[in-house]
């Protein structure tokens, strides 16, 4: 279940960069993005599946997620000629630090596991503002203005 989790992520980022991609009518790329993942998924599913049954199958759906996310990352970045700062990387390896160090330590928390997930959720939310990832007033235009639709 834990390594299935950490696909989460990397489908997060396909529903980023794959919508971005579809907006802008790119969908026959993403549709060799989505052929190439299934091909290599098949080929990865052969080969760990028979020494690792279940984990090998886990395995291979955490490599290809993680695969077509940076595919897709990859041409989002080459079409819209993304320019990404060091000072953004900075803050987004400090909120991801932040983000795993709380998750980490919520699982140490004496209580339920739905209060230690919603801390670690409360503190991975704080530490997006701390670093600068999002911003509280451009939060609050973003929801004032779907009030007003």
């Amino acid at each position: 279940f834990r390594l299935l989790m950490g696909s989460f992520v990397a489908v997060s980022v396909t529903y980023i960069f794959g919508t971005l991609l579809t907006a802008n009518g790119n969908l026959k790329l993403l549709n060799i993005v989505a052929a190439t993942g299934v091909v290599v998924n098949v080929g990865v599913n052969f080969i760990l599946i028979p020494h690792w049954q279940a984990l090998g199958a886990a395995y291979a759906s955490l490599s290809v997620q993680i695969f077509t996310a940076l595919l897709q990352f990859l041409l989002a970045w080459k079409i819209f000629q993304l320019k990404f700062t060091a000072a953004f990387w900075l803050r987004l390896l400090v909120f991801a630090a932040i983000a795993v160090l709380a998750t980490y330590f919520s699982r140490m928390l004496p209580y339920h596991w739905i209060v230690n997930f919603i801390i670690a959720g409360i503190v991975s939310l704080l530490a997006s503002f701390f670093s600068g990832l999002l911003r509280l007033g451009e939060l609050s235009k973003l929801l004032f203005a779907r009030q007003k639709m």
